[in-house]
């Protein structure tokens, strides 16, 4: 049905509705149903009708092809107790005859002129190739029959048609071209359906029982179905029946010059099979009529505005159906040799193929046209509705009668629930579940049948595992939802997912997880939601079978599978009761604080900092709760304001000396971070022979020197801390001397430095830098000092630049900041 093409079923039929018009009398006038008003008991007429025409065509072209009315009378007969099916079963051989040698002239000649006395003398030459050629007897038979049960015996066998042949055939080696003796496996499609539903005269009687409660539509009934599927099977055993003349027997006569393709098709053969009505009102209604015949039969009567097809009608395209088929039949016969001269190809297997490729047709036009009439109510239901409805669609449809159902208090709602603490006070944020639309538009939250218990009238106290060694007891507001889920057949359900928003500044926990028991929630996964939190949560939605196909499908199990069957279902239905515990996160805390109720409301910044530290740096309740406090149980309302002021500030100061000591302990691990990186980096500068200094100056990037620092230079006290400080903050290199080897006293030194423990590093605080110059002034002296320092190094770089060693020299010391960045 998914694959059904109106304008390309339209196109396939135009021919032959044209056909009709000229089989029929003026007075008709047959056009497509769809395409003339009607009444739905007017489809199922169509439905009948189509099949009656399809399977009378069926049982006409068998006759055609060689039944006889004994034979068909006699599976009719059969078909009461037995199966009838009708099977194709052939055999062949090949045996060896001669061995032929034989001269083959090529057709070229060679002429030789010479001379003898004067003489003129002339010699032509030819050449001759000996052959030598096998040749074979290649015979065989093949039978289509109408066999009772399995055909066991020659009174359970009618022959429809049968022939035997026998050619000869020539191949170039002593290999046998064909096999030596072959049998072919039988071909057999179960018939009995179809002889069942003639009746004595060998007319169809078909009809729907629309009684039926499985019976949805006139293609949609256990009588189509059973039709249809006899159709498929009966197209597929014609096409097999086909395979086995074109591909195995036809190719044994290589050159027979014959077309095959074209003379042995069925193009022409009217196929009566057509949905149509009769809009010129001439047609005949069935009515219910009192005293009918047997089995309560309808009586037909003609009448001026039925636009059914009379019975004169529907024998005037059988007719027509016989005759066109006998007439190609005929033309098959001059096409290719007679059967009595044994040939593998002749017209007797034209008329076969003829016959089974008309049967094809017509099996295949019988499904299109039934398709047709569920199409065609398909189409007029969307025209009716006004757009192709989804299963969002009739969501909302069965929304909109629920509405009008159910009182309010006991009609579906929306499962979309606020996060508050009393009625009184604003959400927190809320949850919900929704369900995605198809077109496009926004998601709706689901609707559910809920029941709601409130503590103390029937909701009885839940326990929680947290983890193996604690445990959590809690009530509340209890909801049991029931969703009614639509979807089409075919279609994957809408996705569904939890929502779950928070406000600014509010925050609330969400578990999501299944009802073990009555008493027992296991919770599986949960999210703190705050501060304007948006979660979307996709939920898988699977569908377990229903109790019916559960027992259907464990009836014949061993019992020892039946238990495990029936203990699996059971884990599968305790995971069908998906659960959502919301816990808010203020009223806990001022029970776990000892802090009055409400007293957290209007405390943001301190909900804040105990969610914090309770979440990030897992510190016990204990060491933030409130003492008790002396006279707390005063009947005086002032000095009961006063205690939760009191008992508010306690818990306020402790956090505040958490928050310190916090700070403090960050502190400490940062220096010592720092500490450790500096002895890091300066260690490994100094294996490689290097050591950074403050640029000339006092200030900007370290510049990397070698060779030996001067006794005046303002760095040569400097401190581990104070050189390794530069290179941690700024690792770039602004300028580099050419690579030197550093002297032997330089490294002795540098390692030394590396040495130094870390009491020793942290004896005091490194020597401040030297003062920077003033470099934007107008003396000629401060101007030109930086000049003179810059030069007395370079001059030093250029003096131990002649003392480089081979060993010193094969070090790249431009890698050393990429090394120092990556440690």
């Amino acid at each position: 049905m998914a694959d059904f093409s109106e304008v390309y079923f339209r196109q396939k039929l135009d021919a032959a509705a044209h056909k009709v018009k000229q089989i029929l009398d003026n007075t008709r006038n047959p056009v497509f149903a769809s395409d003339v008003p009607h009444r739905y008991e007017d489809k199922f007429f169509l439905a009948e009708m189509v099949v009656k025409l399809g399977l009378a065509s069926v049982v006409q072209t068998l006759g055609v092809l060689g039944l006889t009315e004994e034979q068909l009378k006699a599976l009719v007969a059969w078909s009461q107790s037995r199966s009838v099916s009708l099977r194709l079963k052939a055999e062949e051989k090949c045996s060896f005859v001669k061995e032929v040698t034989r001269d083959v002239d090529s057709g070229s000649r060679v002429e030789t002129k010479g001379g003898l006395g004067g003489l003129g003398v002339s010699l032509t030459t030819k050449v001759v190739t000996k052959i030598t050629e096998y040749i074979w007897r290649f015979e065989g038979q093949y039978e289509i029959v109408a066999v009772r049960g399995v055909g066991s015996s020659a009174e359970d066998v009618q022959v429809i048609k049968s022939r035997k042949y026998a050619q000869e055939l020539v191949s170039a080696t002593k290999h046998n071209p064909r096999s030596e003796s072959n049998v072919y496996p039988s071909s057999d499609v179960n018939i009995t359906w179809l002889v069942r539903l003639l009746d004595a005269k060998h007319a169809v009687q078909f009809s729907i029982d629309r009684e039926d409660s499985k019976c949805r539509t006139p293609r949609r009934n256990a009588q189509m179905d059973g039709v249809l599927e006899g159709v498929s099977m009966l197209i597929s055993w014609c096409w097999s029946a086909e395979q086995f003349f074109t591909n195995s027997l036809f190719p044994v006569w290589r050159d027979h010059g014959l077309n095959v393709s074209d003379g042995m098709g069925s193009c022409g053969v009217f196929v009566p099979v057509l949905p149509l009505f009769d809009e010129g009102g001439g047609g005949e209604r069935a009515i219910a009529g009192e005293g009918g015949g047997e089995g309560g039969d309808a009586m037909v009567i003609e009448g001026a505005g039925s636009v059914r097809l009379g019975a004169s009608t529907v024998d005037a395209l059988l007719s027509e159906q016989v005759r066109s088929l006998r007439e190609r039949l005929a033309a098959v016969e001059g096409m290719f040799p007679r059967p009595e001269e044994l040939k593998v190809i002749s017209c007797a297997e034209g008329k076969i193929l003829v016959c089974l490729r008309h049967v094809r047709d017509v099996c295949d036009q019988l499904q299109t046209c039934a398709d047709y009439v569920e199409h065609m109510l398909r189409k007029q239901l969307v025209a009716a509705v006004g757009r192709e409805l989804t299963a969002a669609d009739f969501s909302a449809y069965a929304r909109f009668h629920n509405r009008r159902l159910f009182r309010a208090e006991f009609g579906p709602r929306p499962f979309c629930y606020a996060v508050r603490r009393t009625a009184q006070h604003s959400p927190e944020g809320h949850i919900s579940i929704e369900e995605g639309v198809g077109d496009g538009s926004m998601s709706e939250p689901i609707v559910t049948i809920a029941s709601h218990a409130v503590p103390g009238a029937g909701a009885v106290p839940m326990r929680m595992e947290v983890n193996a060694a604690t445990s959590v007891t809690f009530g509340g507001d209890r909801y049991l939802h029931a969703w009614l889920r639509h979807s089409f057949s075919g279609e994957r359900g809408a996705e569904a997912f939890l929502g779950a928003q928070a406000r600014q500044f509010s925050s609330f926990i969400m578990l999501v997880g299944t009802i073990k028991s009555a008493t027992e929630f296991e919770a599986k996964y949960g999210v703190i939601v705050k501060d304007k939190d948006d979660f979307r949560i996709p939920l898988d939605v699977e569908t377990i079978p229903t109790p019916k196909e559960f027992r259907d499908a464990i009836e014949s199990l061993s019992p020892e599978q039946q238990n495990f069957a029936r203990a699996f279902r059971g884990m599968q239905l305790a995971s069908t009761l998906f659960a959502v515990l919301v816990v808010q996160i203020k009223p806990q805390l001022e029970r776990l604080l000892r802090l009055p109720s409400e007293s957290l409301t209007k405390e943001i910044r301190l909900t804040q900092d105990l969610t914090e530290l309770f979440i990030k740096y897992q510190i016990p309740a204990d060491l933030l709760t409130c003492g008790a406090i002396v006279g707390s149980g005063s009947e005086d309302g002032g000095a009961r304001a006063g205690d939760d002021g009191r008992k508010l500030e306690e818990v306020k100061g402790h956090v505040r000396a958490m928050r310190e000591l916090i700070a403090g302990s960050k502190e400490k691990e940062l220096a010592e971070a720092k500490e450790t990186a500096a002895h890091s980096v300066f260690g490994s500068v100094a294996d490689r022979g290097m050591l950074p200094f403050p640029a000339a100056g006092g200030g900007g990037d370290p510049m990397f020197c070698f060779g030996s620092m001067p006794a005046s230079s303002p760095y040569s006290e400097l401190s581990l801390a104070s050189c390794a400080a530069p290179m941690m903050a700024a690792p770039t290199m602004i300028c580099c001397a050419p690579p030197l080897p550093p002297p032997a006293p330089i490294m002795a030194a540098a390692r030394k430095m590396a040495a130094v423990p870390a009491q020793a590093q942290r004896r005091g605080p490194p020597p401040p830098p030297a003062p920077r110059p003033e470099w934007g002034g107008s003396s000629a002296q401060n101007s030109s000092a930086p000049s003179s320092s810059m030069d007395q190094h370079a001059g030093k770089a250029s003096q131990l630049a002649g003392e480089l060693s081979e060993e010193a020299a094969s070090v790249d010391y431009t890698r050393l900041p990429a090394e120092m960045d990556r440690k």
